[in-house]
C-alpha cells in the first residue's frame, strides 16, 4: 500500500508536470514501437527459412509484433508482456537461423 505525502500545491503541479513529460515520452515511445513493428510486419524476410521452421518462426514473431502493435487480444497485457514475446520471436528466430546455416 502506498503512503500519501503532503505536497504544496506547486509542488503537487511539479509532480503532475513530469507525470506529463513521463505520459508524453510512454506515448512516444509507444508510436515508435508500433510504427517499426508494422515496418517489420511488412517485410519478406521470413522467406529465407525452409518449410519446417517457417511457421514456428513466422507464428512467434507475428504473435510479438501484434503484441508491440496493441493487438494481442489481452486487455490486461503489459509492457513487460510485449518484451518477453518479442525475446520469444528472438530465440526461436535465432535457433532458425542456427539450424537453416548448418543445413547449408
Amino acid at each position: 500500500m502506498a503512503t500519501t505525502t503532503t505536497l504544496t500545491p506547486a509542488q503537487f503541479r511539479e509532480e503532475l508536470e513530469e507525470l506529463l513529460r513521463l505520459a508524453t515520452e510512454y506515448a512516444t515511445l509507444e508510436s515508435r514501437l508500433e510504427s517499426k513493428a508494422q515496418e517489420l510486419e511488412l517485410s519478406d524476410w521470413i522467406m529465407e527459412f525452409d518449410s519446417d521452421f517457417l511457421s514456428a518462426v513466422g507464428a512467434q514473431v507475428s504473435h510479438a509484433l501484434d503484441a508491440a502493435k496493441g493487438e494481442s487480444g489481452h486487455s490486461e497485457y503489459s509492457a513487460l508482456d510485449v518484451c518477453q514475446d518479442i525475446q520469444n520471436a528472438l530465440d526461436v528466430l535465432k535457433f532458425a537461423m542456427e539450424r537453416a546455416d548448418r543445413a547449408r
